[in-house]
């Protein structure tokens, strides 16, 4: 039976990268034209996620407000003939 690896290839290889950036970084062998290109893209890579994120949030919230009887902290759950309400 043929038994699948527990990492593929590419995710060995990467591991193997990323801790040798680590180590090439921490001896100050990496170049820092290229770490502070890095990090800059990351930041806006996290910057534009952020901003995406926060869209739907205020998007969601809108929804939320626009439903009848929202902000009333009230709750009415009719089955049949008997209804709760909350208050």
């Amino acid at each position: 039976m043929n038994k699948q690896p527990s990492m593929t290839l590419h995710a060995i290889r990467s591991r193997e990268w990323r801790r040798k950036r680590k180590d090439m970084i921490e001896n100050g062998t990496y170049p820092q034209d290229l770490l502070q290109k890095q990090i800059k893209d990351s930041r806006e890579r996290q910057r534009r996620f952020q901003l995406k994120h926060n869209k739907k949030i205020r998007e969601k919230t809108k929804r939320l407000q626009s439903l009848p009887g929202y902000g009333q902290n009230t709750l009415t759950i009719t089955k049949g003939e008997h209804v709760i309400s909350f208050d």
